[in-house]
């Protein structure tokens, strides 16, 4: 398939910081995008996000060398340079930073992957968790969730294909009462391994200090605790249906809740 240009389709946000030019695709309120904005952010790395509806992101990650969101890419021809990965991102902004500010602590890598391996278990069940409870308890949350940064283009036609693109979620990402069940099940020994970790700890997952393990964690958590920092449009506990709300206040409410929202708090640099 001919690659659709971004003039046509796209919204994009800018982010400044360094010189070179980078294009972020994403889907704006994913967390795994978050967690590469997050560290984009961090190391001041200069980019251009570009954002789609699900569904329409592939037509926009696929010519360029990848699948899925978030995708880095820079650069043409033989100088183009393309991450495909949120933690492939995260791992080139830690490169950038002073060694007092290194998100991979040296000496500390296997602790700090190993924290990164499980957030990212964390976020296949928090995404699943979210999309369930929105699809339950709400009409349209979903749809100006996912819209957020998209094109009016993309808007008119998401809004018609809204059934379908919900269908599809739901199969490609199994949202479903038994596997929601399931996951509920195994986030919450998850989140209890990592509630002991934060209470015996001294602030943070690893090495007494912020590292990728809690921007990794913190982001990966987001779409159960709804951070206020979190860059892209969610709602907030109050906003939400009783039973949606619950479920939040919940995650919220454990030690490991807690950390990620000082995370946020503390650590995630503020728009201007």
């Amino acid at each position: 398939m001919a690659p659709r240009t971004a003039e046509a389709d796209t919204t994009s946000a800018s982010h400044s910081g360094t010189e070179v030019q980078w294009k972020l695709v994403t889907i704006k309120p994913s967390h795994y995008c978050e967690k590469a904005r997050w560290a984009l952010d961090l190391a001041k790395v200069s980019f251009v996000e570009e954002s789609h509806f699900p569904m329409f992101s592939r037509f926009h990650t696929l010519p360029i060398g990848g699948k899925t969101t978030p995708l880095l890419t820079s650069g043409k021809g033989p100088s183009k340079v393309t991450y495909t990965e949120s933690d492939d991102i995260v791992d080139y902004c830690d490169s950038l930073l002073p060694v007092e500010k290194k998100l991979l602590i040296e000496g500390r890598r296997e602790e700090i992957d190993e924290w990164r391996k499980i957030a990212n278990e964390i976020g296949d069940h928090t995404r699943r968790l979210a999309y369930f409870n929105m699809f339950k308890y709400t009409k349209n949350l979903a749809y100006e969730v996912l819209s957020d940064n998209v094109s009016k283009r993309q808007k008119r036609m998401a809004k018609i294909m809204m059934p379908m693109i919900k269908g599809v979620v739901k199969g490609a990402l199994k949202v479903n009462e038994k596997e929601t069940t399931k996951s509920i099940e195994r986030l919450n020994s998850l989140l209890d391994k990592a509630d002991k970790a934060i209470e015996e700890g001294d602030g943070y997952l690893v090495g007494g200090k912020f590292t990728a393990a809690d921007l990794s964690f913190a982001s990966l958590m987001a779409p159960i605790i709804f951070p206020p920092e979190f860059d892209a449009k969610m709602p907030q506990p109050e906003d939400l249906p009783d039973q949606f709300r619950k479920v939040v206040e919940e995650y919220r409410s454990r030690p490991s809740g807690k950390h990620c929202l000082r995370i946020f708090s503390s650590y995630r640099p503020k728009k201007n």
